[in-house]
């Protein structure tokens, strides 16, 4: 690990965009299997979200994978305060880029004969993430909202 990290440094000084793309990749498979997803990971997954950005202007799996992961953890973050709204409102806006990039797909005639085996993976991913933030929503904000 501190090799990566070290690695990883040598490459942002060296400003080595697509080599610390890669470290960070590789960071980030290191600790997403960790049950406990600390502050660490959020960092890495918005490290190579900027890096993406920076690498490429499409609206990629990728980017809305990230968008949709970020703005999740804004909510799941905010939706222990009270009030409650502004959970409320990532939630929506994190449904709603999910949603988006699913017309956006049906709309282009995307097919999964077209993607790559990341791509592939990265779309298992953002729909198991979605999934997961659909049923947080509803488990969390909206049903105790409906039985109070």
């Amino acid at each position: 690990m501190e090799n990566l990290l070290n690695l990883l440094e040598k490459s942002c000084q060296e400003e080595d965009t697509d080599q610390e793309l890669q470290h960070l990749l590789h960071l980030y498979d290191v600790l997403k299997p960790h049950k406990e997803r600390g502050l660490d990971v959020f960092e890495v997954a918005f490290g190579i979200a900027r890096l993406y950005e920076t690498i490429s202007i499409d609206a990629t799996i990728w980017n809305v994978y990230m968008r949709v992961t970020t703005l999740g953890a804004l909510a799941m973050c905010h939706e222990n305060l009270k009030p409650t709204e502004d959970a409320e409102n990532y939630f929506n806006d994190a449904i709603s880029v999910y949603e988006e990039h699913c017309g956006h797909a049906l709309e282009s005639g995307f097919s999964e004969v077209d993607a790559s085996e990341s791509d592939i993976s990265l779309l298992k991913n953002l729909n198991a993430t979605a999934t997961m933030i659909h049923y947080h929503f509803t488990a969390n904000l909206l049903t105790p909202r409906a039985l109070g």
